[in-house]
């Protein structure tokens, strides 16, 4: 590839040549090597013999049977993107950024609708830990369960405390549901 020297060379460069350049510059799997590099780590246990930092092609080949990692392990990048091993997590936490980045796009997105808008801050409140979990702050009491007696069953409860009011019991017989008689 030649040096580009002035402005005039460089309208000069053809397509092909750009893209080869991006191409040694930025190293993009293919699906076939994405699926050689998660078989890999699917199958390999590091450990103090098996040094991740210093991963061989034989190594590999040891995991991943596919004849083409041989041509691949030479290609500039493909050696450094293949032993990253840190390399879901830092994707994952790419998406999250970009994930954020929408949601605050849509959020403040004057056309966007507006149960749109309400169901992603719901989401957000949640993932950030703004909401209270269900059941947490659910008030208890010790007597919860005298709202679920019947007329005698508080009758005896109230008995047993030495609670004799009579107009306690009348007050709960009076708005206590009838039943028929069978």
């Amino acid at each position: 590839m030649a040096l580009i020297t002035n402005r005039h060379d460089a309208s000069k460069l053809d397509t092909e040549e750009l893209a080869k350049v991006a191409e040694d510059i930025l190293f993009q799997p293919s699906p076939l090597m994405q699926t050689m590099k998660a078989q890999f780590w699917a199958r390999f246990q590091p450990g103090p013999v098996n040094d991740t930092a210093n991963l061989t092609l034989p190594t590999v080949q040891q995991y991943v049977s596919d004849p083409r990692l041989k041509k691949y392990w030479s290609t500039p990048g493909f050696k450094e993107w293949f032993t990253n091993q840190d390399e879901n997590r830092e994707r994952i936490e790419y998406l999250w950024m970009v994930g954020l980045d929408t949601a605050e796009q849509i959020l403040r997105d004057s056309n966007a609708q507006p149960n749109a808008k309400v169901q992603l801050l719901k989401l957000l409140a949640e993932v950030a830990g703004k909401l209270p979990k269900p059941g947490k702050n659910d008030e208890k009491f010790a007597d919860a369960s005298i709202n679920n007696m019947d007329a005698k069953e508080l009758k005896a409860w109230l008995k047993r405390r030495g609670i004799t009011s009579p107009e306690i019991l009348s007050e709960r017989e009076s708005t206590a549901p009838t039943t028929p008689d069978a």
